[in-house]
């Protein structure tokens, strides 16, 4: 009897070790620094339900690394870039709320879009639209910052179904990944338009234009590794960059003029095109010259 009275007393504390150590577990869980596993990509079984979503044609709203993704405590996913990494709308919408958040987000944006659906995009260092706006698909929005409850420069976005206060995991509304990354504007706007696939330097240039939204085009040149362009969308000037070796690295900046060319600013690095020439620098120092072909 002893034994078994025993026997039962360590299965409770077993038990109560056990919860103990979850709830630790959930309240210490903040970033993929602490721990990776945070953020998973939606499995195999999910592709149907991918491939259904991605009818809403959002694009991802910023390039970087997915630092932690949605959980019970978590209602978003963040990815982590350079302070001033560009943030897009990731549909068309209107600017319901632009400003300073007192729940954490620091300075945040809320879009409201054509189906009723909501997007949420926070600790912003700079709010580049107002409240009552009309915003376009990969229209520049805001700087990715560290403003409000944050512990390092990232993008906060949350994700809420037309007529719903609860946020859902927007990993299932966005394009999926491609090999583990955030893929290119480019490679989502093929995804979604298989059309615009083909081969050939003019070609990828025209991609690269329908897939970053470029109103109007005011260089387009290439050099032997870089395919280039300066083009205005919503009265702002982009660089544009692509990559010749690798489709997924584009790099998208607003720019602005300078004598004789344009220049674009990220983080430390600065790209300025002028001449025949494109060239590249960190923190002011030259690092590299690229000319057009």
């Amino acid at each position: 009897m002893k034994r078994k009275q025993d026997f039962a007393k360590n299965r409770r504390r077993i038990g109560l070790f056990f919860t103990l150590s979850l709830s630790v577990l959930f309240a210490t869980t903040s970033s993929a620094a602490d721990d990776p596993t945070v953020v998973e990509p939606p499995s195999s079984g999910q592709r149907a339900q991918l491939a259904r979503q991605m009818a809403n044609g959002l694009i991802w709203p910023t390039t970087g690394i997915l630092s932690q993704g949605f959980h019970t405590y978590h209602t978003g996913i963040d990815i982590a870039g350079a302070p001033g990494t560009p943030i897009v709308a990731v549909q068309d919408g209107v600017v319901v709320m632009s400003g300073w958040d007192d729940w954490g987000l620091g300075y945040a944006i809320t879009l409201q879009h054509p189906d009723g659906s909501r997007t949420v995009y926070g600790h912003n260092r700079r709010l580049l639209v107002r409240q009552g706006q009309q915003v376009q698909q990969g229209q520049l929005i805001a700087e990715m910052g560290s403003t409000g409850n944050s512990s390092g420069p990232h993008l906060h976005f949350e994700f809420y179904p037309s007529q719903s206060r609860q946020a859902v995991n927007p990993m299932y509304q966005l394009p999926p990944l491609l090999g583990g990354r955030i893929p290119s504007t480019e490679s989502q706007a093929t995804q979604r338009n298989p059309e615009v696939m083909g081969q050939g330097a003019g070609r990828m240039e025209v991609n690269v234009r329908r897939g970053l939204a470029c109103d109007e085009a005011l260089l387009e040149r290439e050099t032997a590794n870089f395919y280039v362009q300066v083009c205005r969308q919503g009265g702002q000037l982009y660089y544009i960059g692509r990559s010749k070796s690798d489709a997924q690295s584009v790099v998208r900046l607003p720019a602005f003029p300078v004598s004789g060319g344009y220049r674009a600013q990220n983080g430390s690095f600065s790209y300025v095109v002028r001449g025949e020439r494109v060239e590249v620098f960190r923190n002011g120092i030259r690092l590299r010259t690229e000319y057009f072909l």
